[in-house]
């Protein structure tokens, strides 16, 4: 068992077993129906921690002998923060169209 040495970290990382799957590390079954990939390192998890629901997105590595860790890189969301970060994503989309970030039609909610 990996014990984060970070005390707020919300993840569960019993019986990581990574094995690599279309380039993903895919966790133990339990995790991997609430972690979703951004990047090759970087994810999103929905877990409990301390009875409460929470948002992880976070930043990980892979160890000497091939194991995945979760890195310090990373904010951990309060259900509360997610729900105000959710209901503002058409903004923050507005906001990136109006810096020059493209997102495509299917990425985008309709205006």
């Amino acid at each position: 068992m990996f014990v984060s040495p970070q005390p707020f970290h919300p993840l569960n990382l019993h019986n990581q077993d990574t094995v690599v799957y279309d380039n993903y590390p895919k966790m133990s079954d339990e995790e991997d129906g609430n972690r979703f990939p951004l990047s090759k390192n970087r994810f999103v998890t929905v877990s409990t921690f301390k009875g409460k629901v929470r948002v992880d997105i976070r930043e990980f590595y892979m160890t000497d002998d091939g194991e995945r860790r979760p890195g310090k890189k990373g904010i951990s969301l309060s259900l509360e923060e997610w729900k105000k970060l959710a209901s503002n994503l058409s903004d923050i989309q507005k906001a990136i169209k109006k810096e020059g970030g493209e997102i495509s039609d299917s990425e985008s909610e309709s205006d």
